[in-house]
């Protein structure tokens, strides 16, 4: 039974931040798969999560709806989970992930769909947009893969010297994000609903498994959420290395 202690809302969406803390204490419920069907790779997961409310003296009505108007300690949640991979000819690749969450009512930050960013509408800034019921699909078309190790002669053998992976692949890739979402019970002064809409770049370089990167440049290409103002572009990037 999960556990979560905030004292404040900064992180999440662009209401009022507040010093009131809240415990979150839920119970989950999922499955998940995956199976593949002439060379398509599909996964899928479904999750429930209900609260009750009033399992600690913080769990309660009144400290939710202080941190979010219209929250209450007790509701439920259904969150869903698709993906896709398919080989096309010459060695492209399509893939695509939708997620979407259903609630029963106006849900803490913490627990709301993130619609924007890195993991979700890219283009746009992490955590912009969060909302209590909401899809986003993410659909790249991946050009073949090919190793730089190889094409700079002397490279593999130094690597190996230092004991370090002589296999790398670089993968451009090109992409489109868009996602709706509305919270369950606007307040005054919320959209009722938002979508959101992006395209870009990106590539995905592996060595080995030690070191992996992922970059994609992103366009904003539409929305109607009064907090953008403006349509503009950005960088999101993640450096892992493993040792």
């Amino acid at each position: 039974m999960p556990f979560k202690s905030s004292d404040n809302t900064l992180l999440y969406s662009t209401t009022p931040v507040t010093d009131n803390v809240t415990h979150v204490v839920q119970a989950e419920a999922g499955y998940s798969g995956n199976y593949t069907m002439d060379g398509t790779t599909f996964g899928f997961g479904g999750t429930i999560v209900a609260s009750p409310g009033g399992l600690t003296s913080r769990n309660e009505d009144q400290y939710f709806n202080t941190s979010r108007s219209g929250a209450k300690a007790n509701y439920l949640i259904g969150r869903g989970a698709f993906s896709f991979a398919t080989p096309l000819p010459n060695d492209f690749s399509l893939h695509g992930s939708v997620n979407a969450q259903l609630a029963s009512g106006n849900l803490l930050g913490s627990e709301q769909l993130m619609m924007t960013g890195s993991s979700a509408v890219r283009g746009y800034q992490d955590g912009k947009i969060y909302r209590d019921e909401a899809i986003v699909g993410r659909f790249e078309l991946h050009a073949p893969s090919f190793g730089l190790v190889d094409l700079l002669p002397g490279l593999s053998q130094n690597l190996a010297d230092i004991d370090l992976p002589a296999q790398d692949s670089l993968t451009f890739l090109t992409f489109a994000d868009l996602g709706a979402g509305r919270n369950k019970f606007p307040i005054a002064g919320e959209d009722s609903t938002v979508t959101v809409a992006s395209a870009g770049l990106g590539l995905r370089y592996f060595l080995g498994p030690l070191i992996s990167v992922s970059a994609d440049y992103g366009w904003e290409l539409a929305d109607n959420a009064d907090v953008i103002t403006d349509r503009s572009s950005r960088l999101h990037l993640q450096v892992t290395i493993g040792y």
